[in-house]
């Protein structure tokens, strides 16, 4: 038996966009800016400058110092698949962005990062990964941990991970915002 579906496109239509909207993405809001003027993060000249060096420095490592294997950009394409699927279930289930920068957070990337760049079947994969990432961050200026830079891109979002590698410089460059009237405690 064939199942019936509504006659008028309207509630299709309604479907297919239900998974976009609830990630608050669509390619209207892409502009070309990519909506980084409402970004609080931005880093400045220093962090876009050492995540570019650094990123440029981990593809030369993988195609200059290595023996590159056909299936290494295959891993850094399924690594930042992995990334946007998973930041784009997170926004699905809590639509504010993710701020897992402390020092739990900062620990966990270290620990997830260095099995990846150090076994020999995701070496490769992961060096083009991070400095995939690193050059992306740098070119929209996201501050926190390069593996988000690709799944902001994509999902139009802010999330941020601990960065162990450039939190020193993230916090040095961070613009130093006045306290305001009504965050000082009240004198009694």
């Amino acid at each position: 038996m064939r199942a019936s579906g509504p006659v008028s496109g309207t509630s299709s239509t309604r479907a297919s966009m239900t998974f976009a909207e609830d990630v608050a993405w669509s390619p209207a809001k892409l502009e070309p800016t990519l909506g980084l003027e409402a970004f609080d993060d931005m880093i400045g000249p220093g962090g876009m400058l050492a995540r570019a060096l650094v990123g440029v420095t981990l593809i030369g490592l993988e195609l200059y110092c290595r023996d590159p294997r056909w299936w290494d950009p295959l891993v850094a394409i399924a690594m930042t698949a992995v990334m946007v699927a998973a930041m784009a279930l997170r926004a699905r289930r809590a639509p504010a962005p993710l701020d897992a920068t402390g020092p739990v957070a900062h620990a966990l990337s270290v620990l997830v990062a260095i099995p990846l760049l150090f076994a020999p079947a995701t070496s490769g994969g992961a060096l083009l990964f991070y400095g995939g990432s690193m050059l992306l961050a740098a070119a929209r200026r996201n501050g926190g941990c390069e593996v988000t830079a690709a799944s902001n891109a994509i999902l139009a979002r802010d999330d941020q991970l601990g960065c162990a590698l450039f939190a020193c410089v993230d916090a040095a460059e961070r613009p130093r915002r006045p306290v305001s009237s009504h965050d000082a405690p009240a004198d009694r």
